[in-house]
Order: structure tokens, then sequence, then C-alpha cells
């Protein structure tokens, strides 16, 4: 019955450079994703990001955003 630890919501926004030849294998999913609009994909392991910034999304109080580059 411990304490409850305050948490939020975070959304990786992650930018991919994908002719960079250094890259992990990855896969593009856009063409099973519900989000039409979105360009997704799966990311190998051991993938690195380097965080750009951090920032809370427009019009919430509870909501980050991390801005990553690969």
């Amino acid at each position: 019955h411990g304490r409850r630890v305050p948490s939020s919501s975070v959304i990786f926004a992650i930018t991919v450079d994908l002719s960079e030849k250094s890259l992990r294998p990855f896969a593009r999913i856009s063409e099973f994703s519900a989000f039409k609009d979105e360009e997704e994909v799966i990311l190998g392991v051991g993938s690195l990001f380097r965080i750009q910034s951090i920032k809370l999304l427009s019009g919430t109080d509870d909501v980050h955003v991390v801005h990553c580059r690969m």
C-alpha cells in the first residue's frame, strides 16, 4: 500500500533519415497503420536516439512530447 507516484503520458516523435547508411534494419508499416497520414516504421533492436527537445503538448497539462533524431 505504497504512495501513489504522479505520472504523465509521453509521446515520442522520432525523425529518421532513411538515407543514412548506418541505420539498423527497420520495416515500413505505414500501409498497415490506422494512421494513414503518418509514416510508421518498426525500428531495429538497439537503435539509438538523440533527444532534441521535450515539450508539453499544447492544450494539455500532463502529456509530454519527446522529439528525437535517429
